[in-house]
């Protein structure tokens, strides 16, 4: 099946929500060139595209050329560095990637920003990085600081996981910058989109839990544990129906600290969770492994003695 088949076939039939998913991404002309089999997209607009439908690019077989496998080794190499903590080198990659991004290709500058804003949200330069995210979703997002007509709202549209997680930013931005109450009721809002927008589990799992996190975060800093469990177990939820364990280490750390500060369960509940998190935690140390490469049966293994 090719790119403008499973495209048809996922795409909804009104005009009004066609628009929602390729506005931003490429013209109307251009988008239904590609329904057509008339016009082939890069691999950059097919992602946000099928990101948008809600589903994971991973799970389509598509043949990569070498200079898609560049783009994404690229992302891969920044994101690693960043994670790591050696932020001149991720700086020094990111200001190589930048040169060589043409200036149409506005979908590359948006994810090169959105890891520029990353580097400098690690960085602790929030004003910089809040107004860097401004730009960066304007590109495809232009009207999505309307919240006063509800029709134009961004929360009624769908987003590739880029705008997700400039999103994301943003408010962990408003948060740093003293605007706690409306990043804590726009990450609710985002919760809600999440699960309203995104129907396949892996790819809802990969941007889910950043967002029930803060809400989690949020929570505990008010003393508030109850809530703080609450979302916690959402995010388990969430990972345990992906069947996947990545990200999953702050989340049961968390739910084990609120459970047991907070009083909200019994001792031998909260003693549970402490060892779940314990678990959690030594598969990441053991020998350096990285979450991708344990094997599936393995993690099966683990969710079974997960609550």
């Amino acid at each position: 099946m090719n790119c403008s088949m499973i495209l048809k076939r996922l795409c909804p039939h009104s005009t009004e929500e066609q628009k929602g998913i390729y506005q931003g991404l490429c013209s109307k002309y251009h988008f239904e060139k590609i329904l057509k089999g008339e016009k082939e997209p890069d691999i950059l607009l097919l992602k946000g595209l099928l990101e948008r439908l809600g589903k994971s690019p991973e799970k389509f077989d598509f043949i990569l050329g070498e200079e898609e496998y560049e783009e994404i080794d690229w992302k891969e190499k920044i994101e690693n560095l960043i994670e790591e903590e050696k932020y001149e080198l991720a700086q020094k990659k990111i200001k190589q990637y930048q040169m060589s991004i043409k200036k149409n290709e506005i979908l590359k500058q948006q994810k090169v920003e959105q890891l520029q804003v990353e580097l400098l949200l690690k960085q602790k330069k929030y004003k910089k990085a809040y107004e860097l995210a401004k730009i960066a979703l304007s590109y495809t997002k232009e009207n999505w600081e309307v919240e006063d007509k509800v029709k134009e709202s961004i929360w009624n549209y769908p987003m590739t996981i880029t705008e997700v997680t400039l999103l994301q930013q943003l408010i962990e931005l408003q948060e740093q910058l003293g605007e706690k109450e409306k990043s804590y009721e726009q990450a609710k809002k985002m919760e809600r989109f999440l699960k309203r927008f995104i129907t396949d589990m892996e790819l809802l799992a990969s941007v889910y839990n950043r967002t029930i996190l803060f809400l989690a975060n949020t929570a505990y800093m008010y003393h508030d544990y109850e809530k703080c469990v609450f979302y916690c177990k959402k995010g388990i939820c969430c990972l345990r129906e992906a069947r996947t364990l990545k990200n999953s280490v702050e989340i049961f750390q968390l739910r084990a600290k609120a459970m047991k500060e907070g009083q909200v369960v019994t001792e031998r509940e909260w003693k549970q969770a402490y060892f779940e998190a314990c678990s959690i935690e030594s598969i990441y140390q053991k020998e350096n492994m990285l979450i991708e490469q344990i094997e599936k049966g393995i993690e099966e293994e683990i969710w079974e003695f997960i609550q």
